[in-house]
């Protein structure tokens, strides 16, 4: 990952000095003179972090920050605010409550510097991302009023009927055990809901007044890890591909709008149709839940683990390029072979293909994902391999 930086000092010769600082270490500079410039450049830009200079005049760096944090195109962007001042409480407490993140004085240490820009760039990509996910949970909650729009894809989602009035509820269940193959009635209020049992839901329909306060037991929902996120796979529990779509093309977007790299990685089971022929699909979903811990144990939390069908998975991987893709490709290729996999039928040992692609701006999400599955086919023709394009 290469952050962008954005320098904002009214002296010329601090701007040079942490320019250069800044880009022997490989970072993308942006400089500003002013406060007003800065939050111009903001806007524009979308830099992953700012450093902004306390003394400057017309508009000092405590009130450039609290604009920063006011408008929403910008409030997420880490400040790390700069000074000559001495690193007093008073300073300090200024500059946490006009809302930057971090505080540093001059001559500014080296070490300080650049430990501050790493710790505050992963979290800036890891927010970016959620706040990404929750943009497209919205979107699918509200990309049609009617709940069949989409029955056609997702005629195997499982429904639960929360809702007292048994008349409404079976009605409600009858309509939609035409479309989906599994529904279910929960209409004793006294009867507690497991949350536990609750994840292999994809969908509640809760009234309102259901067991006095419907909403309560909503924000259990949305407050319990278990159910937090709905669309998910009811195998694995990584998203499913309906999500993955929606999502993917969100990402891609917001990559093309603001200039950021994005990589993604299309994986899968090598000879896996050989392990339901021989040991049963029993055996086939225990290597796939336990293939999507490995996984997830071995990928950033920013990064995104979706279910793409069958026995092949799909990793989107926000702010990184082509060959950290393919580093964190081959460190994964290699956490699969290393160890088997402990099954009901003993222990067994896989390897996984895995193609890698990088966003090109011109293009659109389908031909990008295009590229990472001709990558996947070329990785399979050897099996446990990972294969790339250039741009």
């Amino acid at each position: 990952m290469t952050a962008k930086i954005l320098v904002v000092d009214d002296l010329i010769a601090n701007v040079k000095l942490l320019q250069a600082k800044l880009t022997k270490e490989y970072y993308n500079v942006l400089t500003a003179m002013s406060g007003e410039e800065a939050i111009q450049l903001a806007r524009e830009k979308h830099p992953d972090l700012i450093l902004l200079d306390v003394m400057m005049p017309d508009m000092d760096g405590y009130e450039t920050c609290r604009r920063l944090r006011a408008d929403p195109a910008t409030t997420y962007i880490p400040v790390v605010m700069v000074t000559a001042l001495d690193n007093t409480t008073d300073n300090r407490v200024n500059g946490i409550s006009s809302g930057a993140d971090d505080f540093l004085t001059k001559p500014i240490n080296d070490v300080a510097l650049f430990s501050r820009i790493r710790s505050l760039t992963r979290f800036k990509i890891l927010v970016d991302e959620l706040r990404l996910r929750g943009k497209t949970n919205t979107e699918m909650s509200s990309v049609d009023g009617n709940i069949m729009h989409y029955a056609n894809q997702i005629s195997n989602a499982k429904i639960m009927i929360l809702d007292s009035d048994k008349v409404r509820s079976e009605h409600m269940n009858s309509v939609l055990q035409e479309y989906f193959q599994e529904t279910a009635v929960l209409d004793n209020p006294s009867q507690d809901v497991n949350l536990q049992n609750a994840e292999s839901y994809d969908l509640f329909i809760i009234d309102l007044n259901f067991g006095g306060d419907g909403l309560r037991l909503c924000s259990n929902f949305r407050s319990n890890n278990n159910t937090r996120y709905p669309h998910t796979d009811p195998l694995t529990g990584c998203y499913n591909r309906r999500y993955f779509d929606m999502h993917f093309q969100n990402i891609v977007n917001e990559a093309r709008d603001k200039g950021k790299d994005l990589s993604v990685m299309i994986i899968d089971v090598d000879h896996f149709k050989q392990v339901n022929d021989t040991l049963g699909h029993t055996v086939g979903d225990e290597l796939l839940q336990q293939l999507r811990k490995r996984i997830f144990d071995n990928i950033r939390i920013s990064d995104l683990l979706a279910r793409f069908g069958g026995e092949e998975f799909v990793i989107i991987l926000p702010e990184t390029g082509i060959d950290q893709a393919v580093i964190a490709a081959e460190r994964l290729r290699k956490k699969v072979a290393g160890e088997p996999f402990n099954t009901s039928a003993g222990a067994l040992d896989k390897t996984i293909s895995i193609g890698v692609a990088e966003f090109r701006p011109s293009e659109e999400a389908k031909d990008f994902l295009n590229r990472a599955d001709k990558c996947l086919y070329s990785a399979k023709e050897t099996r446990n391999a990972v294969s790339h394009d250039q741009l």
